[in-house]
């Protein structure tokens, strides 16, 4: 018998919840509905929302990209550093800085090299 009452109890729990369920989406779509007949009836404040909600959905991908590309920097110039000297440019003994003829050198082989000026 306490079989009999626990598989009764069971059922009209289940049956119960089924019908809060039913109940719960007959209010979503009242509301839906609702809803959909209030922007209809004042079509530039639902052109205000698709406007609001496409220029925050952009404001946030603009930040994600920009964050993703502010890590790949920040990790490829950490990279660099931490990467050791492999030249070191001085000046000739018995001086104390460099010519000025070579860093005039060096810019015209440089733009040269990208720009193609000669």
């Amino acid at each position: 018998m306490v079989s009999l009452f626990s598989k009764a109890d069971a059922y009209a729990s289940n049956h119960a919840s089924v019908k809060v369920r039913v109940f719960e989406l007959n209010i979503i779509w009242r509301i839906l509905i609702t809803h959909i007949a209030f922007y209809r009836q004042r079509p530039w404040l639902m052109a205000l929302f698709v406007l609001g909600f496409s220029l925050g959905s952009a404001l946030l991908t603009a930040i994600t990209g920009l964050n993703q590309e502010a890590k790949t920097r920040y990790s490829h110039s950490s990279a660099l550093i931490e990467n050791p000297v492999t030249h070191i440019i001085q000046p000739l003994i018995g001086k104390d800085y460099l010519a000025g003829e070579l860093w005039l050198k060096r810019g015209l082989v440089m733009r040269s090299q990208f720009y193609g000026v000669d």
